[in-house]
């Protein structure tokens, strides 16, 4: 199982932290600088930051499936710290982790 929060007791506004354990490694998992740059929380190129998002994450299988074994052995909660509960890299992970295509 797989919720989403808003991580409000840290400064890292782009930080993805899947689980506890997997925690020091976030940027591995996270959308690259570039391309969060680029999308800038701008609800009009939400759809191809997806696209792009999932790109990245089709080309980073070694964490990815860091990720779901950890999934395996139980439930992950994926912070992040955009304002928009709707358009936020934690939600394009958490699709792409639970099989949903675009």
């Amino acid at each position: 199982m797989i919720s989403i929060s808003q991580d409000t007791s840290s400064s890292r506004r782009s930080a993805v932290c899947p689980i506890r354990a997997l925690s020091t490694r976030e940027r591995e998992i996270a959308p690259s600088t570039s391309l969060r740059k680029w999308f800038g929380h701008d609800p009009a190129r939400w759809a191809e930051f997806r696209r792009k998002y999932r790109a990245e994450l089709d080309n980073n299988f070694t964490e990815v499936q860091r990720l779901r074994d950890a999934l395996g052995r139980g439930t992950a909660t994926l912070l992040y710290g955009s304002k928009d509960e709707a358009h936020n890299q934690a939600v394009v992970l958490a699709e792409y982790l639970s099989g949903k295509t675009e």
